[in-house]
């Protein structure tokens, strides 16, 4: 027998987390605290790029799923926010000029409201004494005034035409209906009619004619000049109107003018408001149209009535953003980012099949309700919309946002609507995601890098140490009140502790995914219900891991059921050449879990080298292939110094067929391999993992712990015997996180552990001989593994030989 090589004891697979380091009973006893644990590379990162306000130094925040990056970017964003003023206001108003390009005006937080409000009473007051001036006495006896002046002067004309056509011998009389000049000529003092004219001699029919056509002339002339009367009194009753409006209305403007006396794109506002009205007065009147046509009656009478109602809405005051109830600067997550609940859309009616938008259907973005202040997005969320993204960089880049019609980017065809006057804008924008996204915006979008200076990257995991325990108590503690949970025990917030050594997968470590510790604290509190215990205690959090396991492991169950009835073939007890239990970790979408494969190695005369049958049907990966070359290698080093390698051998996972990567199983290749040639049997109840190099060395792996449980479960079920136990590379020891049951087995004696650093160390172990030294004479000693090894392969060398003479 050989010497006893060192095993893993059960002290040192718990003393990496332990109750005793807390100085409460419960998490009662705490004081509650939300706040990032273990992330203080990252948390230094994000606050440099809060306080940096350059527009370029926006922040992209990299992780996984799980760590707590939205957490902090809403809570960080919300603490200096709360130290800043509150944003601005923006409205939409009409504009008279333009009307598809409404105006954009900003005003002091809370002020955009009280703007609206004004404009919309200025509407009411306007209208009013409109109606008043049009009815009153001063309005009516000027009216009256202008329009007798008018008529004197027409009269004046008429007569001095009536008086020119009589003297001219023609009878004149004005046909009201037909709005026309009837003509009658006259002869020797009687009226001709008919085809009395034509009955005169020639000459006298010629002077009538001729007195008819200059009466004629001089009738058009009468009507010019009526006419111009007609456009004086227009002219001037224009100017008395005005006169009358601005008597009655100016005071409401002079009130807004000097209100908003700082702002002088409203006094341009308010000038063009003024203008407007004076433009359309006769929109305004009371009385009903001039007209004894029923019908064009009601079609004046309908625009009237459109126009009033348009009109209203020019005065309406779309008020876009509204910080008057905010207390710092704005803060928004947006879910859901699309290209148009980030830059803003323009909302359109549908009456009678027509489609029609104003200033009033714009509606504000994510970006608008932001500016000023921060703006959270989830990468992943931005880049599931289409032209988001584009979106997003032209409003950062131009430092305006605009809203625009997001239909004439996807259609030929361009809709009449409007173009929005476009928004300055100052916002922080802060990304999620992760480092694929990261680094792929990096690497193929220019702008990004230009737009997203500061990179503030997530750490999966943080040091186990007292300081970090307690840290993650409290945040039990917080979460505990948040969620109205019980309270933890010491004893089961040091079960949660090793829950999250497990997740990080070293002692040494503790997760940084608090999500799914938080999870394991969720369920021992139903449990806890369950259970009928008015604290969550230990017992609690390991039934609910086991629950948690219980609902997801239907597939390792299966291949459990599959061994214990024969079907796959494993050997735990007794030995075999070319044979060696090697263990692999298989995963479904929701469990990870060890699983055992029989690895068998074939020698044979040849000089084909070592075969891996996975790589010729194409089931290896790369990884696996490679170290199946390397086995190879190390044969050469160690075996082919003085005669070449001659040696034919296959290897293969029996009952694999699935495909398989990775070269965790390399050393257990090789011990099989060694196994065959030296025709030594290997132990078939202790299981194997690691990685080997061309020297020997045992190399680490992962999943060290679930590949131990799957092979502690299937010696459970055959019935442990005290010889079971798995050998692991020396590496891996600190990150072994096991099973109270299987640390049991181990103080117990029932199943041990092995770290082994190299292959001469692991061969002892599996066949209960020394592995042998190189002595000076160039051979290796007697009764050891590789003297075996080597005189295999020399009388295989030596054969060959003899076959080729």
């Amino acid at each position: 027998m050989i010497k006893e090589y060192n095993k893993i004891t059960a002290q040192e697979l718990t003393n990496y987390y332990s109750a005793e380091i807390f100085d409460f009973a419960d998490t009662s006893e705490l004081k509650p605290e939300d706040r990032m644990i273990g992330q203080d590379r990252a948390i230094q990162a994000i606050d440099f790029g809060l306080l940096c306000k350059n527009p370029e130094y926006n922040i992209f925040l990299a992780g996984a799923v799980g760590t707590g990056k939205t957490s902090y970017a809403c809570r960080a964003a919300h603490k200096i926010a709360a130290t800043e003023l509150p944003a601005q206001d923006w409205c939409y108003v009409h504009n008279f000029k333009k009307t598809s390009k409404p105006m954009a005006l900003s005003f002091k937080p809370g002020e955009g409201e009280v703007f609206a409000k004004d404009i919309k009473h200025l509407f009411e007051q306007v209208s009013n004494k409109l109606k008043d001036m049009f009815k009153s006495d001063d309005y009516d006896k000027t009216k009256m005034a202008l329009f007798k002046e008018l008529q004197t002067k027409q009269e004046a004309l008429w007569d001095e035409f009536s008086a020119f056509a009589e003297m001219h011998e023609v009878m004149v009389q004005w046909a009201s209906k037909e709005a026309r000049i009837n003509m009658t000529p006259l002869y020797e003092g009687n009226v001709i009619i008919g085809d009395d004219l034509q009955k005169l001699p020639k000459e006298i029919r010629e002077k009538v004619n001729e007195k008819i056509f200059i009466v004629q002339e001089a009738a058009d002339e009468m009507v010019r000049r009526s006419q111009n009367l007609e456009e004086l009194f227009v002219g001037n009753m224009k100017k008395v109107e005005e006169k009358f409006v601005m008597q009655f209305i100016n005071e409401y403007f002079l009130a807004l003018r000097e209100k908003y006396k700082d702002n002088n794109v409203i006094d341009k506002y308010l000038d063009d408001i003024t203008q407007a009205i004076l433009k359309n007065l006769h929109y305004f009147k009371t009385e009903p149209p001039d007209t004894e046509d029923e019908q064009l009656n009601q079609t004046l009478m309908a625009e009237k009535r459109n126009f009033k109602i348009r009109f209203r809405n020019y005065f309406t005051v779309n008020v876009l953003v509204d910080n008057s109830n905010s207390k710092g600067a704005p803060v928004i997550y947006e879910t859901n980012p699309t290209y148009q609940r980030l830059t803003g859309k323009i909302e359109y009616k549908n009456a009678i099949g027509v489609l029609s938008t104003n200033h009033n259907l714009i509606k504000p973005g994510a970006i608008q309700r932001a500016n000023g202040g921060y703006l959270i997005l989830n990468a992943y969320d931005l880049f599931k919309n289409p032209l988001a993204w584009e979106g997003l960089k032209r409003a950062l880049k131009s430092g305006y946002i605009e809203v625009e019609n997001l239909s004439d980017q996807f259609t030929g065809v361009n809709i009449i609507t409007l173009k929005p006057e476009r928004i300055p804008i100052n916002i922080k924008v802060l990304l999620i995601g992760n480092n694929y996204i990261y680094n792929m915006l990096k690497t193929r979008d220019a702008d990004f890098g230009k737009l997203f200076k500061i990179y503030a990257d997530f750490e999966d995991d943080m040091e186990n140490n007292k300081e970090n325990a307690f840290k993650l108590a409290n945040f039990i503690a917080y979460k505990a009140k948040e969620k109205k949970l019980a309270a933890f025990t010491k004893d089961a917030v040091a079960k949660i502790l090793q829950h999250s050594c497990y997740i990080a997968g070293s002692q040494k470590k503790l997760t940084t995914y608090f999500n799914e510790v938080l999870e394991v604290a969720y369920q021992a509190d139903v449990w806890r219900k369950v259970l009928g215990k008015t604290l969550v205690d230990e017992e609690c959090v390991v039934k609910a891991k086991s629950e948690m396991n219980n609902r997801v492991n239907r597939y390792e169950l299966y291949l459990q059921e599959m061994v214990q009835q024969g079907k796959i073939l494993l050997d735990t007890t007794g030995k075999a050449i070319g044979q060696i239990n090697g263990l692999a970790v298989l995963s479904t979408v929701d469990y990870i879990f060890g699983n055992v494969s029989k690895i068998t190695a074939n020698t044979y005369l040849g000089t084909d080298g070592v075969i891996n049958i996975e790589r010729e049907i194409k089931m290896s990966g790369t990884s696996h292939s490679k170290g199946v070359l390397i086995l190879s290698s190390y044969l050469g080093e160690k075996y082919a110094q003085d005669i070449p390698l001659t040696l034919s051998a296959s290897l293969t996972f029996e009952q694999l067929y699935s495909g398989i990567d990775g070269d965790s199983a390399s050393s257990a290749e090789l011990y099989a391999l060694l196994s065959a040639i030296g025709k030594i049997p290997l132990k078939q109840h202790i299981a194997v993992t690691g990685s080997v190099n061309q020297k020997g060395e045992i190399q680490p792996i992962g999943g060290v712990s679930e590949k131990i449980t799957g092979f502690f479960e299937l010696c459970k079920q055959r019935g442990l015997d005290g010889s079971h136990g798995v050998m692991i590379p020396g590496q891996n020891v600190d990150e072994l996180i096991l099973a109270d049951e299987i640390v049991a087995a181990i103080a117990d004696g029932k199943f041990h552990i092995y770290p082994v650093w190299k292959i001469d160390q692991g061969i002892e172990i599996l066949t209960d001989l020394p592995a042998g030294k190189l002595e000076e004479n160039g051979c290796y000693p007697e009764g050891t593994v590789h003297k075996l090894v080597s005189e295999n392969l020399r009388k295989n060398s030596e054969k060959l030989r003899e076959l080729d003479k």
